[in-house]
């Protein structure tokens, strides 16, 4: 096989070396962290006046609860962490595994913040007489 044009031929092999040379960009490490339970930073007991709700937040368990109302208990599958941000993927078994994820900001030493509310950190005996008390239910 003949190439009548080496000039042509020449560009073809240059392009083709390129592009078995080139690689992608080299991205950077990614910031964020996954866990399997949730931080020590972050459990605890949490009330939200505004928002009407109580967080109660363990290592294994997220409970959701409102005053004199329900309070559902979530069983936490991974916990991604990127600064001060959380997500909190976790499941609800309500005749099969329902899945939710809890998007947190841990602004402060004793705040978090979810949902537009601010969470405010408290012991286990205000966040006891927070759900027990009619000053807080909704309606």
């Amino acid at each position: 096989m003949k190439f009548r044009n080496p000039i042509l031929t020449g560009l073809a092999v240059m392009s083709f070396g390129m592009m078995v040379g080139a690689s992608p960009p080299a991205t950077p490490p990614a910031s964020a962290k996954t866990y399997k339970s949730v931080p020590r930073s972050i459990r605890g007991y949490y009330i939200s006046k505004r928002a009407h709700e109580a967080l109660a937040i363990s290592s294994k368990h997220v409970v959701e609860a409102w005053p004199l109302a329900d309070a559902y208990q979530s069983t936490v599958t991974k916990v991604k962490n990127s600064g001060h941000k959380y997500s909190i993927r976790a499941y609800i078994m309500l005749g099969g595994r329902n899945y939710t994820t809890y998007k947190l900001s841990h602004y402060a030493h004793n705040r978090l913040a979810s949902g537009g509310y601010s969470f405010q950190k408290v012991s286990k005996h205000t966040y006891s007489k927070f759900l027990n008390s009619w000053k807080y239910v909704r309606g």
